[in-house]
């Protein structure tokens, strides 16, 4: 390390790093330019309900409190923390505080993404190109859901694994880590069995090395770590019983992961379309990058790495909900492939080459490479991220004091009327229609169900409607042969249906039905004979 890198280390510079600005780029995308962004789907209001009936109650439901259809019906909470944590931040400052809260994960997470590529060796400028890429590419599932917490149980597990295998933390650390982060994953979302993955991969990677490395010394180096790992998935696995249900939790995931006539006909568990659309040709472009990268790297990535990279890129291409997951353990994995083959301060092109001349491309690298010097330095010193951490503070300061959020920006920052029904809404409402004889788009039954504060004919969870019902609520909505009469069955006196859809062309043709309200989502029909 020279001299004034020693000395910029000593002064820590409050001023941002290039880290903040990213940081802040990512927040004012979602809190400014698309304030309604994260509250564009229609799961945030159930998951809200949950949890304000947790807050209420200091209980966690064992009944359903959604639908009108299945009043009495189990229901296994599994998410009950995430929601919790929802209405916790609902009830300090509405929606707009869980917005907030919600962006400001994405964006810490997203630092997060860009420091790991920098301490991989990254030039800042690849570094940032990367992060940005894998922020598009994820930003098709920025949503106020509770998958926002499996993001960063990916990437404490990915990171403290990868950071054990290399040394840089002791065991103790690993279990202690692994253990606390699964004992919060597990209440907050089903997909706590990703660290179990992520733990195979190493445990797997490790005795390959055992079994058929030749060098005793790398051997011995991963039997010691097979061990650990060992015990660690002990630790994490036993972490995964402290939840309401106990090792009935992996029961009614496994009767979960069987609903597949549900789950497959779901948008975001289908595989993604490539076709020019603007988040999954970054995907495409991280795919692309990772492979050149492991095409010119001179340095060798570990196995568990790949692995992991290969695991998460088939989960990319199997769903659409699989791409930030994907982001968050390639995003490093291209910093380190494509990082500077030399230590910082290497000598300048121009020293190399002695005193030739240097073209014109040889004084365009020579000059990048002295910026990333310059770079690193400013980056040593100026680490101690006081502009995000300030941001947070205020903007949710802001949103719990209601002149504030009334006066400012906040006010802004609400569920998608592009997406979301809105005067549609306000007319069920202001008419006191009652939900339990309405039939209502499943994505939209959540936020129905907590802006109305009453049941619904139905919401988008796959593992709780039977399929039977599902598919009775599909004849409905695709104006199947007898929809009227499971119309006339069910006692349905309204329809709020998506604009544009099959269902609102024929309801417009339908004798007895006629359009109330509309707005940029949803189209609301009443029966002109009420049943």
């Amino acid at each position: 390390m020279s001299v004034t890198e020693q000395s910029a280390i000593a002064k820590r510079n409050p001023l941002p790093d290039i880290g903040d600005i990213l940081f802040l780029f990512v927040l004012q995308l979602l809190v400014l330019t698309l304030p309604g962004y994260v509250l564009a789907d229609g799961d945030t209001g159930w998951h809200i309900v949950s949890g304000q009936y947790i807050l209420k109650t200091l209980s966690i439901p064992h009944q359903d409190l959604i639908s009108a259809t299945f009043p009495q019906a189990a229901w296994v909470a599994y998410e009950w923390l995430s929601d919790l944590v929802m209405a916790v931040f609902v009830q300090i400052g509405g929606v707009q505080a869980l917005a907030v809260a919600c962006s400001l994960a994405i964006a810490w997470l997203f630092l997060l993404l860009y420091e790991d590529c920098r301490a991989e060796g990254c030039h800042f400028v690849l570094a940032l190109t990367i992060t940005i890429i894998g922020a598009i590419a994820s930003s098709v599932h920025w949503l106020a859901r509770p998958h926002l917490f499996v993001y960063f149980g990916i990437y404490v597990f990915s990171r403290m694994l990868e950071k054990y295998r290399r040394g840089t933390v002791g065991r103790m650390k690993l279990f202690a880590v692994l253990t606390i982060a699964m004992l919060i994953w597990v209440n907050v979302h089903p997909a706590f069995v990703i660290g179990f993955v992520l733990l195979s991969i190493y445990f797997v990677s490790d005795l390959l090395i055992a079994v058929f490395a030749k060098d005793q010394l790398r051997k011995q180096s991963a039997l010691s770590r097979l061990r650990d790992y060992a015990l660690a998935f002990g630790c994490v696995l036993l972490a995964t019983l402290v939840n309401p249900y106990g090792i009935g939790l992996y029961k009614y995931i496994l009767h979960y992961s069987h609903a597949n006539v549900v789950i497959n006909a779901t948008e975001e568990f289908q595989s993604p379309v490539f076709h020019g659309q603007l988040q999954q040709s970054c995907l495409e472009i991280l795919f692309a990058l990772v492979v050149v990268g492991v095409l010119v790297c001179k340095k060798k990535p570990s196995l568990p790495q790949l692995l992991s990279v290969l695991a998460f890129g088939h989960l990319a291409l199997f769903a659409v909900r699989g791409g930030p997951m994907f982001v968050i353990v390639a995003v490093p994995f291209i910093g380190f492939l494509l990082s500077g083959q030399s230590e910082p301060g290497q000598e300048s092109l121009q020293n190399n080459f002695g005193s030739e001349p240097l073209v014109w491309w040889q004084k365009l690298v020579d000059w990048y490479q002295r910026l990333g010097d310059t770079v690193d330095a400013t980056e040593k010193s100026c680490n101690m991220h006081l502009v995000p951490a300030l941001t947070s503070v205020v903007l949710l300061a802001m949103t719990a004091i209601p002149s504030v959020a009334n006066s400012t920006f906040i006010k802004e920052i609400g569920f998608d009327a592009k997406r979301l029904p809105t005067k549609t809404l306000t007319y069920i409402r202001e008419n006191n229609l009652d939900p339990a004889h309405g039939f209502n788009l499943d994505n939209w039954g959540g936020y129905l169900r907590y802006q109305l504060d009453k049941r619904v004919f139905i919401d988008d969870r796959a593992d709780f409607y039977p399929v039977k019902f599902y598919l009775l609520y599909a004849k409905i909505n695709t104006v199947l042969p007898g929809w009227q009469e499971e119309l006339d069955n069910h006692k349905i006196n309204w329809v709020l249906t998506p604009k544009g859809g099959r269902l609102e062309a024929e309801l417009k043709i339908t004798p007895g039905w006629k359009l109330a309200a509309e707005d940029q989502a949803s189209a609301l029909f009443i029966r002109t004979d009420q049943r």
